[in-house]
């Protein structure tokens, strides 16, 4: 999870990350990162309130 999906796309590809395209869901914009080795893990950008949010 992350605040700025292009920001982190940009920071994490300065790194060697490649990207699949961006999906908008319903609860927010999701891609697919692979990282060196052919991992490949999910990141997204919620368009809900942040769980970890605290009032």
């Amino acid at each position: 999870m992350c605040d700025d999906l292009a920001a982190t796309m940009a920071n994490l590809a300065g790194a060697g990350a490649s990207f699949g395209p961006v999906h908008e869901e319903r609860w927010g914009r999701v891609t697919v990162m692979t990282i060196s080795g052919g991992t490949q893990l999910s990141i997204y950008q919620p368009s809900h309130p942040s769980p970890l949010e605290r009032p």
